[in-house]
């Protein structure tokens, strides 16, 4: 019986980066192994195109003159929406769920003047208009995605207001959206992050 391990363990430790070439490579050479990740990896899917004459005699489109067009896609793509991998035969109108728009703070932070230098510049009667400073938390190091992932109690989604430790999951349900393929990203999306 031949030992497993050796390459078992190369497959759970070589870069990703190299294990799909070296795959690609053994797809090109190898029929067999192309058939069977084409098996695990497309899903066949089914569009039909309509052409202008199309219509039936009350105007609306006539499904017997319609054209369908078969064409081989990824069976597993990254949802935009929801920032996880997802299997494209699968996907239906609740497989997403996700808070629609970037968190916003559910503070202001107020910055105060010197004392010293509130005192010269107010009257005593008239308190100063410049005596703090209300500016917005995006405008803030504060409000950067780094303060977000590591303070999300201060960060509340605007679709229901709350926050990603009351809520991780999300409000919304609906259709898993496809990020568009861009390979040189491709590894990139595991980093991807709520906002």
């Amino acid at each position: 019986m031949i030992d497993n391990l050796p390459l078992l363990t190369a497959v759970d430790t070589v870069p990703e980066k190299v294990f799909r070439e070296v795959f690609k490579s053994i797809c090109k050479d190898v029929p067999e192994a192309r058939m069977q990740a084409d098996k695990h990896l497309l899903v066949e899917k089914i569009t039909s195109l309509q052409s202008e004459h199309c219509s039936s005699k009350d105007g609306s489109p006539s499904n017997a003159d319609a054209s369908k067009i078969k064409y081989k896609v990824p069976r597993y793509m990254f949802c935009q929406n929801c920032s996880k991998d997802f299997a494209t035969n699968e996907n239906s109108s609740t497989a997403c769920r996700y808070h629609p728009g970037k968190r916003t703070s559910n503070f202001t932070f107020i910055y105060y003047m010197d004392t010293a230098e509130y005192l010269d510049s107010a009257e005593p009667s008239q308190p100063s208009e410049k005596f703090h400073e209300e500016i917005e938390i995006d405008d803030h190091p504060y409000g950067s995605d780094s303060y977000r992932e590591d303070m999300p109690e201060y960060f509340e989604f605007p679709c229901c207001k709350n926050t990603l430790d009351i809520d991780p999951h999300g409000c919304k349900y609906d259709w898993h959206v496809e990020q568009p393929i861009c390979i040189e990203n491709v590894p990139a999306r595991k980093k991807a992050r709520v906002n």
